[in-house]
């Protein structure tokens, strides 16, 4: 060998430490930025910078052995689709390591293992790209590439050495994911046999049935015990180190831990609540009980809340449609519950008081009769005073309206003129009967305690109204009541039929009719302070109905109180809402008769929306329907012909109003929100139809077009029909019968008939 042979092999061996020292500091900086990438391909917190260590180190390593084209591939990747961000000049620098390395002879692993550090640092924070799942695989495919060009340059026994290892690892992958599955289907069978156990339990909770309640809590609880070990057990721990499986884990592994955490809790509920004694026996309430149960039923509630926000947080966008499907659906059932246990627990916390806790308190039962129309349903025939203390209930007294006209007559109307004037007009100082000429229960409430300041020796602590239609579904509860002047009990639909018929056919004398109507409150009530009330689902069946449509309502004089009476449905709020658009037909009986039980109402609202202008028409079909053989006391002093006192309330402006094609006289009022157009008498002959028509323009509410609806309590429920139009596209329609208040939108195809 020559010495300049000699000389040229040393420069040789140098240059080649040189470039491995250049590979393990480029290792070293992508190790070091790959560690602190945030990626996170398991979700497991130690592990996951390892991976991207890992990673990072055999990309760079690769990328020195390399083809160039492979690089630049790869390279051109993470400089195209990092987006606009810092990463996106450390992609840049990548790729012109790689072009120096392209234009200096040689191979230049130096070069291209510093190009690979930049690179891959660029391909771990790719930003969002089409679908998702997109810049992983798009990641994935340039490292691929890399590793599969550099693999090539390999030696046969490095290739080798490399070939076991890859087979050694996706055995051991494989093991272990085959066993995750066999665990898997192990825990779908018990984890859906405690779901089917809690449904159960839910069911048999608002059915009232405690010991099955209980027995099915118990059979939840077992189940999703054993779900909860098997996802736990320490043999499946190394799922949590493989990338997209660890995430499935994970999910499972919170779904099970929050559903046993909610089944314990619900089980200790109702153990410590013992619900057989919550309910109202004879007219008592156990308020001790009751009161005890607050802590426990919030915490329920709370556990309810926290399964749902640990679910979500832990469900991962890599998750099979399958798996997500099966989460999504346990998350959707909880929060169904949700709202049941916080009405349970606000229950708990403000039903104590109302039921005489902290003293007794009086309740004002107004009973209505919508055959004479008032604003709220019906004109005020008879009353009750309900007395609670300390959960047992007691009737004070009962009878017709007329029995406490000197008592109210003996009030007034404080600040009278912060009534509506329509609400002043009919003086419910001088007739309680009007006590309900206002759509708004707040008012009548307030109404009430200016009225009577005390009644019957002491204050009066909240408003009952009810109509025939509630009487008759609380007797399905309380049984029949018996009606001495009468001479027969009554029960169900007896009772409306008595109301709206019978006591004008029995009775000949005004006061006759009102003392057979006042025995009737009387009975009711006294029946209703004696009985013993089903479960929260019957009761629901039977006078749910009712309270939605507002033929049974309550308030209180507490905020709180009456938050929970609004969260279970029996107080409705009258006002307009600000991001909706709403109208309400409203009337009210302008003869002293009960023409109103043969009253038909059928309402068109036709509503065209133009960018932010709003035009609609409200057509209001006023028909009389009266039967041959009614009896002749429900024309009061009439010949048949009614007089409607017919009012819109509508957010927007009225620009025309006509009856019958011709104008008509009517007042305008701001009320609740709402301008109030109210018609003066609109007269009505037997068997005849007259036609209202009111048009309107204003501004249509931001965001989707929705209308509310609101819905009176009439003997003969409105039909109504909306159409929705935009220019240039065929309208929307939808109609049905009015039994409660209706929301539509119109871009809900299945609201649309």
């Amino acid at each position: 060998m020559t010495h300049l042979d000699a000389e040229a092999d040393l420069a040789g061996a140098v240059d080649a430490r040189s470039s491995t020292e250049v590979v393990v500091a480029a290792s070293a900086v992508a190790a070091f930025g790959a560690g602190f990438s945030g990626v996170a391909p398991t979700g497991t917190t130690w592990w996951d910078p390892l991976l991207a260590i890992a990673m990072a180190v055999v990309f760079v390593v690769a990328a020195s052995r390399a083809n160039r084209w492979v690089l630049l591939f790869a390279a051109a990747v993470a400089t195209l689709f990092v987006g606009f961000t810092p990463w996106l000049a450390v992609s840049v620098a990548g790729c012109a390591a790689l072009a120096a390395s392209i234009s200096l002879p040689g191979h230049r692993r130096d070069l291209r293992a510093i190009c690979g550090a930049f690179v891959v640092l660029g391909l771990l924070h790719l930003g969002n790209v089409g679908f998702f799942g997109l810049s992983a695989l798009l990641s994935g495919i340039a490292i691929v590439a890399v590793c599969a060009s550099a693999y090539r340059t390999l030696a046969g026994d490095s290739r080798a050495l490399v070939r076991r290892a890859l087979v050694w690892g996706s055995a051991v992958v494989g093991v272990v994911l085959i066993f995750a599955a066999i665990q898997a289907l192990l825990v779908r069978s018990t984890a859906n046999a405690g779901v089917e156990a809690a449904r159960a339990g839910l069911n048999a909770a608002r059915a009232g049935e405690t010991q099955e309640l209980s027995a099915q809590l118990e059979q939840a609880q077992v189940e999703l015990s054993k779900a909860d070990d098997t996802v736990r057990s320490p043999l499946l721990r190394p799922v949590m180190l493989i990338p997209v499986a660890a995430q499935h884990l994970r999910s499972v592994q919170t779904a099970a831990t929050q559903g046993l955490a909610v089944a314990n809790e619900a089980r200790a509920a109702s153990e410590e609540a013992n619900l057989d004694e919550l309910q109202l026996r004879q007219g008592q309430f156990d308020l001790e009980l009751l009161t005890a149960m607050a802590p426990r039923l919030e915490r329920t509630a709370a556990s309810l809340r926290r399964a749902v926000n640990d679910i979500e947080a832990d469900r991962s966008p890599w998750l099979l449609p399958v798996v997500d499907d099966r989460l999504q659906l346990l998350v959707d059932e909880v929060i169904d519950v949700l709202p049941e246990a916080d009405v349970a627990a606000q229950a708990a916390r403000v039903m104590p008081a109302m039921l005489g806790s902290e003293g007794e308190r009086r309740y004002l039962m107004l009973f209505g009769s919508p055959g004479e129309a008032r604003e709220f349903g019906g004109f005020v025939g008879g009353y009750a005073v309900i007395g609670i203390d300390n959960g047992d209930l007691n009737l004070v007294q009962a009878g017709s309206i007329n029995d406490i006209v000197p008592i109210a007559n003996l009030g007034k109307l404080d600040d009278p003129n912060s009534y509506p004037a329509e609400y002043q007009a009919v003086d419910p100082a001088l007739f309680p009967q009007n006590l309900t000429s206002t759509p708004s229960i707040r008012l009548i409430a307030r109404a009430v305690r200016d009225v009577f300041p005390e009644l019957l020796g002491a204050p009066i602590d909240g408003v009952i109204y009810i109509d025939p239609y509630a009487l008759a579904a609380m007797t399905e509860i309380t049984g029949a009541v018996s009606v001495d002047a009468i001479g027969e009990e009554l029960v169900g639909d007896d009772i409306v039929e008595f109301i709206f018929d019978g006591q004008y056919r029995l009775f000949d004398g005004r006061d006759e009719r009102f003392e057979a109507i006042g025995e009737l409150a009387q009975a009711t009530a006294a029946a209703f302070a004696t009985t013993d009330l089903p479960g929260p689902e019957q009761l629901g069946r039977l006078l749910g109905p009712v309270a939605r449509a507002g033929r049974l309502q309550v308030i209180t004089y507490d905020d709180a109180e009456n938050d929970f009476l609004t969260a279970v449905r029996l107080q409705r709020h009258f006002s307009a809402p600000e991001t909706i658009d709403s109208f309400a037909v409203i009337h009210t009986n302008g003869t002293a008769s009960k023409l109103d039980l043969f009253l038909e109402r059928q309402i068109r609202y036709d509503v065209t929306v133009d960018g932010a202008d709003l035009q609609a028409t409200v057509d209001v079909e006023l028909r009389s329907v009266i039967p041959a053989d009614v009896p002749e006391l429900t024309y009061g002093f009439t010949d048949g012909t009614n007089e409607v006192l017919l009012s819109l309330y509508s957010p927007h402006e009225l620009v025309d109003l006509t009856v019958d094609g011709e104008p008509h006289e009517f007042v305008t009022h701001e009320e609740f929100g709402f301008f109030r157009y109210a018609l003066f008498k609109v007269p009505l002959a037997p068997n005849s139809v007259v036609e209202v028509q009111f048009s309107l323009q204003g501004m249509a509410p931001e965001g989707p077009y929705r209308v509310g609806v609101w819905e009176q309590p009439t003997v003969n429920n409105d039909m109504v029909e909306l159409v929705y139009r935009v220019p240039g596209q065929e309208p929307i329609r939808a109609s049905r019968e009015l039994v409660e208040g209706w929301l539509f939108d119109p871009l809900a195809v299945e609201q649309v008939e």
